[in-house]
């Protein structure tokens, strides 16, 4: 990347903006998704990082177009019901 263009650091306000490479880590739909090398802009003082605008928006683009995980129908687990064994009415307290 030969490009000099720098932007001032919307974190800390002094730093600069520098064209760089970095890996892009999110969850996709419950799914850990990484992608390594991905233009981004960090800061040379705080290194306060955000990724290219053009590079998130291919990548929003092509992750419009995978499907999710059919869900498998299951409910969720449920907690047993409490039964009250004390002699009293008052709920007990787990520890």
């Amino acid at each position: 990347m030969t490009d000099k263009t720098t932007y001032a650091c919307p974190r800390c306000q002094i730093g600069h903006l520098h064209r760089s490479r970095a890996a892009f880590v999110s969850l996709y739909r419950g799914t850990p998704l990484s992608i390594p090398n991905m233009n981004s802009w960090t800061c040379d003082i705080c290194q306060y990082q955000e990724f290219d605008y053009e590079a998130l928006n291919h990548l929003e683009q092509i992750t419009g177009q995978l499907t999710a995980a059919p869900e498998d129908g299951r409910a969720a687990a449920r907690s047993p019901a409490h039964e009250n064994t004390e002699t009293n009415s008052r709920q007990r307290l787990k520890p």
